[in-house]
């Protein structure tokens, strides 16, 4: 819940932990707080209030004379590490965060698919390779296969030679070694890859038509 506070030439609202805000707040001079509307009234000007929640990190949301040099009045947001946005640029990068987690969203059962299809295929050239043994057949997966296994991007000759994995018989571990690259290559694998193009296409499109709408260029 951000705080509210009245200024002496504009109004703000702080965020982050509500403690912490708080007690940042009170931390000023004079500061005199109005049950009645829950604002707190403190006697600063905008640009100071906002340069001293920079210094705390602090989010800020704010509406006054901003500046020294250039006084100028202005809404918008200052973020806990000091990045500054007009009320528009802020409101457009929120509702593009909406439309770009909704088209991605919308494609995300496409995308699981085609993981499903690519994880299944690629599961049944290990299994043929190790004689049926499904768990030497999961681990080789987790272990060489998987975009984020134990050993991705090491050889099935790399890992045995540093002693990861070891092989019944000559005849095995070429099976293995020819299963392992069949996954790796195998058709689905560009299927898939053009499932995750698709949906972040949808993403940035979509963030792209609510940049356009608010005339927001990124």
């Amino acid at each position: 819940m951000a705080i509210k506070v009245k200024l002496n030439d504009g109004n703000a609202e702080v965020g982050g932990e509500f403690n912490r805000a708080l007690s940042f707040v009170k931390g000023f001079e004079g500061r005199k707080y109005d049950p009645a509307t829950k604002t707190w009234t403190v006697p600063v000007s905008v640009h100071d209030f906002i340069g001293r929640c920079n210094s705390s990190l602090l989010p800020v949301e704010y509406s006054g004379v901003v500046g020294t040099v250039q006084p100028r009045h202005e809404s918008g947001h200052q973020t806990r590490y000091g990045n500054r946005y007009s009320r528009t640029e802020w409101d457009a990068m929120d509702e593009a965060r909406q439309a770009e987690s909704a088209a991605g969203q919308a494609l995300q059962d496409k995308v699981e698919a085609a993981e499903k299809a690519l994880r299944e295929a690629q599961m049944a050239l290990l299994l043929a390779a190790t004689g049926g043994n499904a768990d030497a057949a999961g681990r080789i997966y987790r272990q060489f296969v998987a975009a984020n296994g134990w050993y991705a991007g090491l050889s099935i000759e790399e890992a045995e030679a540093e002693g990861a994995i070891q092989f019944s018989s000559p005849a095995r571990r070429d099976a293995v070694i020819a299963a392992v690259d069949a996954c790796h290559n195998h058709p689905l694998v560009k299927a898939l890859l053009a499932s995750y193009r698709e949906q972040s296409g949808a993403e940035e499109e979509a963030k792209r038509e609510v940049y356009e709408k608010y005339g927001v260029f990124q």
